[in-house]
């Protein structure tokens, strides 16, 4: 019913490991890419109950994403859902998502509320992103949600 897509580039395993293992106890998760754009092949990786695809280079997050969107699609999987490796998961969050898109068919997108660390609602969705707006959400960000992935 849904595959996931996760893009590597120098990803740590440690990181990695535990989101496929929490996504993996989630009985609509079919299929889980992980796309490594990384300059040198991860064998770790593909010890995990997922698809590793190693491109060699760095497509950029979109292009490697759409690698697996067109397995995704070419399977005829009803979902795809694309996620950053440093994400966790409320227990819920898949079913819910799910029930909701196919209770509003009319609905192409959906973007759950995220959470930084602490708590505090990470605001993720604007109108109209500028360069600047970028540059100032990274630096406010702390070190701790910004190192090591992607």
């Amino acid at each position: 019913m849904l595959n996931v897509s996760i893009v590597l580039y120098k990803t740590p395993m440690e990181e990695v490991a535990p989101l496929v293992a929490a996504l993996r106890q989630n009985a609509c998760v079919d299929e889980i890419f992980l796309v490594d754009n990384s300059p040198t092949h991860d064998e770790r990786f593909a010890t995990l109950q997922a698809a590793y695809i190693f491109n060699g280079r760095n497509l950029g997050y979109g292009r490697a994403h759409n690698i697996a969107m067109r397995q995704t699609l070419d399977r005829g999987t009803a979902y795809h859902l694309v996620m950053n490796s440093d994400i966790r998961l409320m227990p819920d969050t898949i079913d819910k998502s799910l029930r909701f898109m196919q209770e509003n068919p009319d609905v192409g997108l959906l973007m759950p509320q995220v959470f930084c660390p602490d708590g505090e609602i990470q605001h993720l969705c604007q109108r109209r992103s500028t360069c600047l707006h970028a540059v100032s959400c990274r630096a406010e960000r702390p070190k701790s949600a910004s190192s090591g992935s992607n």
